[in-house]
């Protein structure tokens, strides 16, 4: 099994919920491109960070979208050749109160999940809803497959919290499934291939 040279860390997160999250125009210039009736893109206020959403997506005539950033410093995938292109999907938030991390919680806002590498300027976007029900339905056997990896949070009541590297083929490729009606048991069972 192979171990990843990096984690999601703690001052990482706890500065991006902060307010030192980059500017939309330095990290999501290519949505433009990429949404229809795109008009701009603007932070999501604190206290919409909890429920899943970091910025909106505008749209002209259109329901604005929420989207949730993963903003990581290092592509591993291009640093170190020996890692594959893999995705970090959270199982528990808080093992400590078994609180279920943000890829399985169907209640989070977020209509998108963006995960960009500011090193590279990769990035990578998948609708929120499809991602939830699949990985729902494949953590358990994911985590058999691939190992967990837990963060320690420091603090008066430090905690625990829990991801799974699933490489990024296998996630699009259940979500693919998914939307072309095969059976989810099959799904989840084929995670532990």
């Amino acid at each position: 099994m192979k171990k990843p040279p990096r984690s999601y860390g703690f001052q990482e997160r706890l500065d991006f919920s902060n307010g030192h999250a980059p500017h939309a125009d330095s990290v999501l210039p290519f949505l433009a491109d990429r949404i229809p009736n795109f008009k701009t893109v603007r932070r999501a206020l604190k206290q919409n960070d909890k429920d899943g959403t970091d910025y909106y997506i505008e749209r002209y005539g259109l329901k604005t979208l929420a989207v949730d950033l993963k903003l990581r410093d290092t592509d591993y995938s291009v640093q170190a050749p020996d890692f594959s292109d893999d995705l970090a999907l959270e199982t528990f938030s808080v093992k400590e109160k078994d609180i279920i991390g943000w890829t399985r919680d169907g209640a989070k806002t977020a209509d998108y999940i963006l995960w960009y590498w500011k090193d590279t300027g990769r990035f990578f976007i998948v609708p929120f809803p499809p991602l939830c029900c699949v990985f729902q339905r494949c953590w358990e056997a994911w985590r058999e497959r691939f190992g967990a990896w837990e963060q320690h949070t420091p603090g008066t009541r430090g905690w625990h919290s829990e991801c799974v590297f699933v490489p990024r083929r296998l996630v699009m490729e259940a979500i693919w499934r998914w939307g072309s009606g095969h059976d989810t048991a099959r799904i989840a069972s084929e995670g532990k291939r």
